[in-house]
């Protein structure tokens, strides 16, 4: 695989999870500015209650990211300064460092089931084309990007890639969190001011 053809796809990648930013953040600040629907009203039920977020989340990533993360980075806004919401965030990235490890060894050890072989077929298809069609940057490409990092773990433990390399890699994982973190907490600054 050429590096300008990985270069275009993670671009193209990051595009994707860039636009999706966007929008979630031009619907859900322009509704609040609109007086439409108010997300700290509708998640003022959940801010007392970080250990169930904070488990929804982890089995949202170890599901192969059911919900974006930038949902629980909004829900993580509640704190007032720059440094708890990024604190807040920085365990955020943590519990998906550690889903899609744990992913990583599902792939590992599951790899001869007949689960793993069904779920694989079924969920993992797509994502297994792209895996040999870039090889080990799509590790990379799902930690930055929209492209599911917990599906990429398990196919990347599958194939029995080094565990050293693959820690290595995954840590691009924190770099995502903490840079849509600040462009969410930047727009919502903006945006009550």
């Amino acid at each position: 695989m050429t590096t300008t053809k990985t270069a275009r796809f993670f671009f193209s990648n990051f595009a994707k999870g860039a636009a999706w930013v966007v929008a979630i953040l031009v619907i859900v600040f322009g509704l609040k500015k609109l007086n439409i629907f108010d997300y700290e009203t509708f998640l003022l039920p959940l801010y007392d209650k970080p250990v169930l977020i904070y488990l929804i989340f982890f089995l949202s990533e170890v599901i192969v990211g059911i919900i974006p993360p930038e949902f629980f980075m909004l829900w993580a806004l509640h704190e007032r300064t720059l440094v708890q919401y990024m604190t807040i965030v920085l365990l955020l990235a943590t519990i998906s460092y550690a889903a899609g490890l744990l992913a990583y060894f599902a792939g590992r050890f599951l790899s001869t089931s007949k689960f793993f072989r069904f779920f694989r077929r079924r969920f993992l298809k797509r994502l297994e084309r792209l895996f040999y069609q870039y090889g080990m940057p799509l590790i990379i490409v799902s930690a930055l990007t929209p492209v599911p990092f917990s599906g990429t773990s398990m196919l990347v433990g599958s194939s029995r890639y080094p565990l050293r390399k693959y820690l290595l890699y995954s840590l691009s994982r924190y770099f995502r969190f903490i840079v849509y973190a600040y462009i969410i907490w930047e727009t919502a600054l903006r945006v009550s001011a």
